[in-house]
């Protein structure tokens, strides 16, 4: 059962159940205390803001002759850091750097070795009344005498600035599971299995990875248009003939021609424009003017879905046993795009969703999906975009 830990509650008294949790780590972990307690903190308030441009479904059903109607409402704004571990109010424990020894034995008994995992999130209680959980989020050691020996993550891998990055990535990747989020078949995702190996790829700039996966909308948004996308590219011959580009200059790099295109976006469609390289975004040549024919469909995609178990009493007068919860959206739109050239028009489609805007059309009789891509940061993004084909 993969259900949050923690679901939006009231007390007896009326007020929202707060989410008490605390922060310990070993004396000689590489971070200090109060750089792991900030962390902590910047990774909760992550998902806070991920939650809070959720599309949340509402769930409508009949049970014994009446409608019902029913939403999923995860708790991740709630959270208080406790100044002590040893409170049985704490329901959720961050441990840097060790495992408590009744832990320890636990993870013997059922023949898992813990020094493979950088990382571990371990649901210990639950309440099937109140649909609450409680447990522990483990971070490895990266040196002393339990140090974690996954061959794909080098040694010292929490020390200095990079080691922070990387750090506060995998406590955000282990508070998704918190909040119900499941591993991603995704290897670009935060939620992907080997994201934690991922970061320490030898392929790019790791304080890029980590920053881009603390940065980027991957996960929840009512998706609205970019007012406006800036990216280089390297363009297949696809999709130069589909821009009518085949026979303008470009920068050229072992026979690639590169360019640089910005989408902007308004209420009826898009423009696409060739930016001068080093001159910046204010010299721009118009390529293309794109109309969208019609007001796009959404696809809902629930990322976590609630099972209801017996004798919960959080939602009354329900029979079914499974709920959807907070969705990704994605948005489709079709239209017709005009080369401003030759005045050329022709079909096109665009997919935008809260990480990525793919624009496709049809070349030489056959509908190719992606002939650009852009990936979407959040506003406060603050690492370079990265180049794609």
């Amino acid at each position: 059962m993969h259900n949050p830990w923690f679901l939006q509650t009231v007390d007896a008294a009326g007020r929202f159940d707060p989410v008490r949790y605390c922060v310990e780590s070993t004396p000689d972990f590489p971070q200090r205390i109060d750089t792991l307690e900030t962390s902590v903190k910047a990774a909760l308030d992550r998902w806070h803001s991920e939650f809070s441009n959720a599309y949340v479904p509402v769930n409508t059903f009949y049970s014994a002759g009446a409608k019902v109607q029913a939403t999923v409402t995860v708790n991740t704004w709630n959270f208080v850091r406790a100044e002590s571990c040893d409170t049985d109010q704490v329901k959720l424990r961050f441990q840097f750097g060790f495992l408590k020894p009744e832990q320890a034995e636990n993870f013997k008994s059922f023949g898992t070795d813990p020094s493979r995992f950088i990382g571990l999130t371990i649901r210990t209680d639950y309440d099937v009344t109140r649909m609450q959980g409680a447990g522990f989020i483990y971070i490895a050691p990266d040196r002393g005498d339990a140090p974690y020996r996954n061959l794909d993550v080098p040694d010292g891998a929490w020390e200095g600035p990079e080691g922070l990055y990387k750090l506060q990535s995998i406590i955000v990747h282990e508070l998704g599971h918190v909040h119900g989020l499941q591993h991603s078949a995704d290897m670009s995702s935060i939620m992907s299995e080997r994201f934690a190996e991922s970061l320490f790829s030898q392929d790019g700039n790791v304080v890029v990875q980590a920053l881009m996966a603390l940065n980027s909308r991957v996960f929840f948004a009512n998706v609205q248009r970019p007012s406006g996308l800036s990216s280089a590219h390297s363009l297949n011959k696809n999709a130069l003939k589909f821009l009518g580009m085949e026979t303008l200059t470009s920068r050229d790099s072992g026979g690639i021609p590169f360019y640089e295109l910005q989408l902007s976006y308004d209420l009826n469609g898009i423009n696409i424009s060739k930016i001068a390289f080093g001159q910046g975004p204010g010299s721009t040549t118009p390529i293309a003017r794109a109309r969208f024919s019609d007001g796009g469909q959404r696809r809902y995609e629930p990322l976590i879905n609630l099972w209801l178990p017996k004798g919960q009493l959080v939602y009354t007068k329900i029979d079914q046993r499974l709920l959807q919860g907070p969705a990704r959206v994605e948005v489709q739109n079709a239209g017709e795009l005009e080369i401003i050239a030759s005045g050329e028009k022709k079909p096109f489609f665009i997919q935008y969703s809260p990480s990525t805007v793919q624009l496709g059309g049809v070349v030489d009789g056959r509908k190719e999906p992606d002939l650009l891509s852009y990936s979407v940061q959040s506003p406060d993004a603050k690492s370079p975009s990265g180049w794609q084909q």
